[in-house]
């Protein structure tokens, strides 16, 4: 249930992931563009808390997909199921969480499967909740775990009032109408490593 009342939505989000890995096979073996079809939309919905903002796994690389949840379609909270493996999860899995949080001000709640000994996709797990500040305020290890955490909406306000990055944006420098050129080799990714 969404709250200690039971309440639940009337009908659950649906989210595919927007972003998928297309680098060879790499790190771990899997390119998600060989397997599955990315999203069409950016996924927010209502909860008891104020608005949620879901992006799947590779999605928590794009700050700019956080940005539309975020100051578009209203978040103070970002959910992101992911499984990182065992080499990108612990140089980047907490530092993008963190990151995320400390970019817009919300908390950041991300799940990940547990590690199963010898199946053949080691996932990193480590779940963990983080306030708006960066602070992990509840994590796990690799194995089953349930993570919890006593959330505090108000959070969001203060840091979002105390580093106000959200209204100071310098929209007439900060966007960019086009993606990078095709041959601009520095924006796009090199071909020999996964990224997920």
């Amino acid at each position: 249930p969404w709250s200690s009342t039971g309440q639940e939505p009337s009908s659950p989000p649906t989210a595919r992931p927007i972003s998928l890995t297309s680098t060879s096979r790499g790190v771990s073996g899997f390119v998600e563009s060989e397997t599955l079809s990315p999203g069409d939309q950016v996924t927010t919905f209502p909860t008891p808390w104020g608005t949620a903002g879901l992006g799947i796994c590779y999605d928590v690389r794009f700050p700019h997909l956080a940005s539309i949840m975020v100051e578009r379609d209203g978040a103070r909270l970002l959910i992101y199921p992911a499984a990182f493996n065992t080499t990108t999860g612990p140089l980047h899995w907490e530092l993008l969480l963190r990151s995320r949080a400390v970019d817009f001000g919300c908390w950041v709640m991300a799940c990940s499967p547990s590690r199963v000994p010898g199946a053949t996709y080691q996932a990193f797990g480590h779940s963990m909740i983080v306030s708006p500040w960066g602070t992990v305020v509840a994590t796990c290890e690799a194995g089953p775990s349930l993570v919890r955490a006593t959330i505090d909406m108000a959070q969001v306000h203060q840091a979002r009032q105390a580093i106000p990055v959200l209204s100071q944006r310098r929209w007439d420098l900060y966007t960019c109408d086009r993606p990078a050129p095709a041959d601009d080799k520095d924006n796009r990714p090199p071909r020999d490593v996964d990224t997920s």
